[in-house]
C-alpha cells in the first residue's frame, strides 16, 4: 500500500521554496542549512509533472487512491482524527486524549543513548503546544506497566 500513497510514484514531485523559521518570520535559506518547517498553506508548492521515470501507471495510481480513500470511509476516518504514523508501537492509534480527543502518538525525548526516553503525547499539544492541548506526556514505560497491572486486574477478577 506504501507504494500506491506518494505522488512521486508516478514520476510527479511536489516541491516549495526552501525556508526556515527566525524570530516569527519566514526567511528564504540555503539547502544545506535549511531547518525543516511544517509547511501549513504559508509556502507556495510547486507541482513538477514528469521530473523521473515512474513506477507505478497513474491510472492505477488513481485506482488505488479511491481505493484508499473508500476503506478511510469505512473505518471513519476524517481528516481530523487520521494518524500519519504507522501504528507499528503496541499504543499507537490506540490512546485517546482525555482532554480534547485527538490520538497520542510516540515520541523519544533525549540526545544519545544515555538519556533516550520514549514518551506518548497528545497530538494536538505535540503540534500546537500547551495552547492546543494542557494534557502531559506519559512515560512509555509507566503507561506499559500501568496497562499490565489492569489486564492482571481483570484477570483476577475472573477467576
Amino acid at each position: 500500500m506504501r507504494i500506491t500513497s506518494k505522488s512521486a510514484r508516478i514520476g510527479s514531485l511536489q516541491v516549495y521554496m526552501p525556508m526556515r523559521e527566525s524570530q516569527g518570520q519566514i526567511q528564504r535559506t540555503a539547502l544545506s542549512t535549511q531547518k525543516r518547517i511544517i509547511n501549513k498553506g504559508h509556502l507556495q508548492q510547486y507541482n513538477v509533472e514528469n521530473s523521473h521515470t515512474p513506477i507505478i501507471s497513474k491510472e492505477t495510481f488513481e485506482k488505488a487512491q479511491l481505493e484508499m480513500a473508500r476503506r478511510r470511509k469505512l473505518r471513519g476516518v476524517t481528516e481530523e482524527n487520521r494518524s500519519r504514523h504507522s501504528n507499528k508501537y503496541v499504543f499507537s492509534g490506540k490512546i485517546i486524549c482525555g482532554e480534547c480527543g485527538s490520538r497520542f502518538r510516540r515520541i523519544r525525548w533525549g540526545r544519545g543513548e544515555k538519556y533516550k526516553k520514549y514518551v506518548c503525547v497528545c497530538r494536538n499539544r505535540d503540534e500546537k503546544g500547551p495552547e492546543g492541548c494542557s494534557m502531559k506526556a506519559v512515560d512509555e514505560e509507566k503507561l506499559k506497566e500501568a496497562f499490565v497491572r489492569m489486564v492482571n486486574r481483570q484477570i483476577k477478577d475472573k477467576r
